[in-house]
């Protein structure tokens, strides 16, 4: 685990994979999934989730460059500025170049997907190089700070599980953002 000491609150934070230990072909088994305990972020509330965003990003080969997917409160600007302090990356000034698929959300629906994905998230590092970043980042007002979390997602089961999750609370009106994800699992 990694601490980086910012302005901001951040924990670094890594996610549950499959295991891809060897099987006996007779005998059929459920991915292992290893229980551990989830940041705080996830149990926030609708109030506490009013100025919020994510990112999801691939981590791994990528032959072409893979859209990040964003998604944020209308009290949010969705700046991708505080993500690559979460990640603790130094990028170029002009954020804009990055392939980027926005969609706004209600601070229900983030409430919703965050509790949706914690069965999809853990704390250690990755347990895969070919993986996806989760970045949320949340305003919060009463200690005048953000606090924001990175997990990682790993497994072909778990990250369409973690998509699924993210589609299925998504308002039916949320058409931008039903599109944007369905085009991941």
């Amino acid at each position: 685990m990694r601490i980086i000491a910012t302005s901001m609150c951040v924990v670094t934070l890594a996610a549950v994979g499959c295991s891809d230990a060897p099987r006996d072909v007779g005998q059929q088994q459920a991915p292992l999934v290893r229980p551990v305990p989830v940041h705080p972020i996830f149990d926030c509330c609708e109030e506490e989730l009013e100025s919020a965003k994510a990112k999801i990003t691939w981590l791994g080969t990528q032959d072409v460059p893979i859209q990040w997917i964003v998604f944020h409160t209308d009290k949010s600007d969705g700046s991708l500025r505080e993500f690559f302090t979460v990640q603790g990356k130094a990028y170029a000034s002009d954020f804009d170049q990055f392939p980027v698929r926005r969609f706004s959300v209600t601070p229900p629906e983030f409430r919703k997907i965050l509790s949706a994905v914690k069965s999809t998230v853990g704390t250690a590092e990755p347990l895969d190089k070919e993986c996806y970043s989760f970045s949320v980042v949340r305003h919060n007002r009463a200690q005048r700070k953000d606090e924001s979390c990175e997990v990682f997602v790993s497994g072909k089961e778990i990250e369409r599980k973690f998509f699924q999750c993210i589609f299925d609370n998504l308002a039916p009106n949320n058409t931008r953002g039903r599109n944007i994800i369905k085009l991941y699992y």
